[in-house]
């Protein structure tokens, strides 16, 4: 978690397991935004939703594979709010899991690959910002 002084814009990180958080913290601290953890001791998913719109962020990174929120439904939350609406979204899970990502993906979510993400991340979140290369440009799914 970054101060609640520091002035770059937010970006929801709705990540729980703390080997990816700790890559991905870093990873957007280093293009120019800060990391936005939310309160994961929330006790239902209107909660949750709520507190990320209560951020106006930039966009959000989700591991579609978090077991304590069905994470298609917090993106379904945030898509159907004017406060987030088509703000990027970029979610990651294992390849194998091919219904969520096409779930995913007709929500608006830019979906990659666990291994892709965890390999390659600075430019697949500058991408997603728009300040660098799609990462399906270049082959990775």
């Amino acid at each position: 978690m970054t101060k609640e002084t520091d002035d770059r814009p937010p970006f929801h990180t709705l990540i729980r397991e703390k080997f990816f958080l700790n890559k991905v913290e870093p990873a957007i601290f280093a293009v120019g935004v800060r990391s936005s953890v939310p309160d994961w001791e929330l006790e239902d998913l209107a909660g949750l939703v709520e507190n990320l719109l209560s951020v106006p962020a930039v966009g959000a990174v989700v591991d579609l594979e978090e077991e304590a929120f069905d994470m298609l439904e917090v993106i379904r939350g945030l898509r159907g709010d004017v406060r987030f609406g088509d703000l990027p979204i970029l979610g990651y899970c294992s390849h194998e899991k091919t219904d969520l990502v096409a779930a995913a993906e007709a929500l608006g979510v830019e979906t990659v690959a666990r291994s892709t993400f965890a390999a390659d991340l600075a430019r697949i979140l500058m991408a997603l910002l728009g300040t660098g290369e799609s990462p399906t440009e270049n082959g990775d799914s």
